[in-house]
Order: C-alpha cells, then sequence, then structure tokens
C-alpha cells in the first residue's frame, strides 16, 4: 500500500505544477469531457492493474450520449494524500 501511495504522491506533485492553456480547456469544454459534469472538473486516474476490466467497460453498448445502456457497477478505493504527505 506504501508503493501505491508513494506513486500517487509523485504524480500529485507533478499535476501541482501544470496549467492548461486557453486552447487545451476550449478543446475539453467543445470535444472532450463528460457532458453531465459542470464543466470546471473532470475524473481521471491510472490503471495499476486489471487493464483487460478496463477493456470490458468501454466495450459495452452505449446510448447516443456516449452513457452505458446499463449501468456498470464497481466497487473502488480512495486514497487521499495528507497536507503533510503533499509538502
Amino acid at each position: 500500500m506504501k508503493e501505491v501511495e508513494n506513486k500517487l504522491q509523485e504524480e500529485y506533485n507533478k499535476l501541482e505544477l501544470f496549467e492548461f492553456t486557453e486552447e487545451q480547456r476550449k478543446i475539453y469544454t467543445t470535444i472532450g469531457g463528460s457532458p453531465h459534469l459542470d464543466g470546471d472538473y473532470t475524473v481521471f486516474g491510472e490503471v495499476i492493474e486489471g487493464i483487460k476490466i478496463i477493456e470490458k467497460i468501454t466495450s459495452v453498448k452505449t446510448e447516443n450520449n456516449n452513457r452505458p445502456v446499463e449501468d456498470i457497477k464497481m466497487t473502488i478505493k480512495i486514497i487521499n494524500a495528507t497536507k503533510a504527505q503533499r509538502h
């Protein structure tokens, strides 16, 4: 678990320095992203293991708005870094 936390901390530290350009924001809001979100946030992550599961999820039948016809249920674990770990 500590190894995963360290990896997440490394990725988090990289993101602190990253800023989107106006062009990137425009592309995200016009082409990419999820329509049901408010336009300010997106969800992202990294697959550490189980890529076949991701492939299975992406192959399900979807509606016109790219939402799955049937809900996909999953169990996730969220690991939050404390302020002390971030600095």
